[in-house]
């Protein structure tokens, strides 16, 4: 497990512009459904995302969790897609609609983060995919979703920048 710096400039007390707030203000389901490009991208797959998750129903069962999952990830990422395949990751507790954490595999990675982290990454096995490091405790039987979908721009040019993909 390592970590990855995307780059950004460092906070200063008094600069109150967008790269004071950046990726460490982002929350785990924005990373994993859209990436990271700046403040105002991730507002709206935050706002998309949490519209979306307030109206779900999901039964304590893997099939509608999987079904969430897809919906939320449709309906909250805004960037194009590359043709690049991952899997969108979300654990579940008993009773919730929406996912407690997600993040998403690629190239055999797994890459999250929550507020206040940067990007985190680990080799991708049985127990980074249904509890990735940075979660405290692991998911019950049946309680992580997964959903096979495509790398977003924005997922590849934040890996690029933050040295973890090669550019091209």
């Amino acid at each position: 497990m390592s970590f990855v710096d995307g780059g950004e400039e460092k906070k200063k007390k008094d600069d109150t512009s967008e790269k004071e707030y950046g990726f460490k203000n982002i929350a785990c389901h924005v990373w994993a459904i859209d990436g990271y490009k700046d403040e105002t991208t991730a507002k709206s797959v935050n706002s998309r995302y949490n519209n979306s998750a307030n109206r779900l129903k999901v039964a304590n069962n893997e099939a509608s969790r999987n079904e969430a999952l897809k919906t939320l990830v449709g309906v909250a990422r805004v960037s194009e897609t590359t043709g690049e395949q991952i899997i969108v990751y979300g654990g579940f507790r008993r009773g919730q609609n929406a996912p407690e954490h997600m993040w998403m595999e690629y190239k055999n990675k797994v890459y999250e983060t929550m507020p206040d982290y940067d990007l985190w990454v680990a080799d991708a096995d049985a127990k980074t995919r249904n509890c990735p490091p940075l979660e405290n405790a692991p998911f019950p039987s049946g309680g992580v979703a997964k959903y096979a979908t495509f790398l977003t721009v924005n997922q590849r040019d934040y890996l690029t920048k933050a040295g973890h993909l090669k550019p091209g």
